[in-house]
């Protein structure tokens, strides 16, 4: 991972990241530019540490597998995921607008009621 002088990588393999959008006990997300396909990206790059055992490497990979299987309309649709030396990352469709943590805080009240409601009374 090649830094720039304001400590956010140049580049996480092949994709150029152009900033920060989020960090959280997993990892940093990026903004990233995909040269190839010449498209934006969200680029999830884990934290080494977690990562540091075969094990974690194949759970890693394992949830990315079953990540990129699932089709939904609202499930964002996962790209590529690589496991190459010290390259580790996630890249995903970038869907612009609030972090979800940002719209969870905002309709908590819609989402407790969602989640507490009885799936049999419809």
């Amino acid at each position: 991972m090649a830094r720039g002088s304001n400590s956010l990588p140049k580049k996480v393999g092949r994709f150029e990241i152009l900033q920060q959008l989020g960090e959280g006990g997993f990892g940093t997300v990026y903004l990233a530019r995909d040269p190839i396909l010449e498209r934006q990206v969200a680029l999830k790059v884990p934290h080494p540490h977690l990562l540091r055992k075969v094990d974690d490497r194949q759970r890693y990979l394992r949830e990315a597998k079953t990540v990129a299987r699932l089709r939904h309309a609202h499930i964002v649709p996962l790209f590529e995921a690589t496991i190459n030396g010290d390259d580790l990352y996630i890249a995903s469709a970038f869907i612009e607008g609030q972090p979800l943590d940002a719209v969870l805080r905002e309709r908590r009240p819609e989402i407790a009621e969602v989640v507490g409601r009885d799936p049999a009374s419809g």
